[in-house]
C-alpha cells in the first residue's frame, strides 16, 4: 500500500526538455529523479474505486510490460502536458514558427509518446484548467497559513525570549542595585556602630574619670576628718595625760614607786603559798594604770609636754605592765606557789591576774584610739 516516489527535475535535463521538441522516452526518463515522495494509492484500490473487477491483475501486467507503468496517472498526465507545453513554447526548437498548426497532432499523439498510454476513463491533466489553479492556490493559501502561523508562533517564542531576558537583567540591575544598597547600609551602620561604641567609650572613661575623683576628694575628706579627729583626740588624751600627771604627782608617783618595790621582793623571794592577799596588786583604780608609770618615764624629760613624747612612755608602760601581768606568765612564774593553796584561793588569784591583764589591754587601747 505504500510506494515512495521522489520526484525532482534537474536543470539540466530540464532544458533540454525545453528545447527539444521531440518528446522522447529516454528524454523524459532523464528529466525525472525521483526525490519527491508522496503515498499513491495501490493498483487494486485504484481498480477498485474504478470498479474493474480484474484491474489488480491487469495492473500486474502492465507493470511487467512498461517500466513507467508503477507512476500514477496524474504524474503520466503531468509528464506528457510538460513536454508538450516544452516543444510548443521552446523558441529554437524545430518547427518553433509554426507551433500552432502542430499543437493539433501532438494533442493526438500525446496517447502514445513516449511509450506511455493514456489512461482511460481519466482526463488528461491540465495544470492550467481553472480547477487545478483553483486547487493550486487554496493550497498556497493553506501553506501560507500554515507558514505564517509557524513563523507566528515563533516570533511570539522569540518575544517572550527576549522579555524573559529583559526582566532577568531588570531583576539582575535590581539586584545589584538592592546589593548596593544594602552595602552601603551596612557601611553606614557600621560606622554608626563604631561612633556609638566610641561615645559610649568616651562617656564611660568620664564617668569613671569622675567617680575616680569624687572617690578621692571623699577619701581625702574623710583623711582630713581622721586628721581632725585624731588631732582633737591627742590633744584631749594630752590634758587628760597632764591631768593625770597633775593628780599622780607626788602621792600616786610614790604610791607606784612602792608598789615596783613589793613586786620586785615579791618576784625574788616568793613564799611558798601564794594566795590573793600575798600577792602586790597594782594600786587602784586600773582605769588609768598606765598612767603612773608613764608619770615616771616622763620625770625629768624637757620634752614630757610633747604628745610623741608622752605615747612613746604609755608603750613603755603598757609593754611592762601586760609581760609582768600575762597570765601564761604568771603561771609559769609562780604557778606551783598559787596551787599551794586552797583550790578557792587558787582560783581566785587566777581570776584576778586574768581581770588585770584585761585592765592593762583596755588602758592600751584607750591610748591608742585618742592618739590616732
Amino acid at each position: 500500500m505504500r510506494f515512495f516516489f521522489h520526484f525532482t527535475i534537474s536543470k539540466l535535463h530540464l532544458s533540454r526538455v525545453l528545447s527539444c521538441r521531440a518528446r522522447c522516452e529516454t528524454c523524459v526518463k532523464r528529466s525525472f529523479v525521483l526525490q519527491w515522495t508522496f503515498m499513491a494509492p495501490t493498483t487494486s484500490m485504484s481498480h477498485a474505486r474504478r470498479g474493474d473487477n480484474n484491474g489488480g491483475a491487469q495492473e500486474a501486467q502492465d507493470d511487467q510490460d512498461e517500466p513507467w507503468s508503477f507512476v500514477g496517472p496524474r504524474v503520466r498526465d503531468f509528464s506528457l502536458g510538460a513536454s508538450a507545453a516544452s516543444s510548443r513554447h521552446s523558441p529554437g526548437g524545430p518547427g518553433g514558427d509554426d507551433c500552432d498548426s502542430s499543437s493539433s497532432d501532438d494533442d493526438d499523439n500525446d496517447a502514445n509518446l513516449g511509450g506511455i498510454p493514456k489512461v482511460k476513463g481519466k482526463e488528461k491533466y491540465d495544470p492550467h484548467s481553472s480547477s487545478e489553479r483553483l486547487k493550486a492556490f487554496w493550497s498556497r493559501v493553506s501553506y501560507n497559513s500554515a507558514v505564517h502561523a509557524h513563523l507566528s508562533d515563533e516570533a511570539e517564542r522569540l518575544r517572550a525570549y527576549r522579555e524573559g531576558l529583559s526582566q532577568q537583567a531588570r531583576w539582575d540591575e535590581e539586584m545589584e542595585r538592592v546589593k548596593a544598597k544594602l552595602g552601603e547600609e551596612s557601611e553606614w551602620k557600621f560606622a554608626d556602630d563604631a561612633a556609638t561604641k566610641q561615645r559610649e567609650k568616651l562617656a564611660a572613661q568620664a564617668a569613671e574619670r569622675v567617680a575616680r575623683a569624687m572617690e578621692e576628694e571623699e577619701r581625702a575628706e574623710q583623711q582630713q576628718r581622721q586628721q581632725q579627729q585624731q588631732h582633737r583626740n591627742r590633744q584631749h588624751q594630752h590634758q587628760q595625760h597632764r591631768h593625770e600627771q597633775q593628780q599622780t604627782r607626788p602621792s600616786a608617783i610614790a604610791t607606784w614607786l612602792s608598789h615596783e618595790e613589793q613586786f620586785k621582793a615579791f618576784a625574788d623571794d616568793p613564799p611558798s603559798a601564794v594566795d590573793v592577799n600575798v600577792v602586790p596588786w597594782p594600786p587602784t583604780p586600773w582605769d588609768h594604770i598606765l598612767a603612773a608609770p608613764a608619770a615616771i618615764l616622763l620625770r625629768g624629760d624637757r620634752d614630757r609636754d610633747d604628745p610623741e613624747v608622752v605615747l612613746r612612755a604609755y608603750r613603755k608602760a603598757f609593754r611592762a605592765l601586760a609581760l609582768r601581768w600575762h597570765p601564761d606568765k604568771f603561771e609559769q612564774m609562780f604557778g606551783s606557789r598559787v596551787d599551794c593553796c586552797s583550790p578557792t584561793e587558787s582560783q581566785k588569784v587566777r581570776e584576778r591576774v586574768q581581770s588585770l591583764a584585761q585592765a592593762i589591754q583596755a588602758a592600751w587601747d584607750a591610748c591608742t584610739n585618742t592618739h590616732e
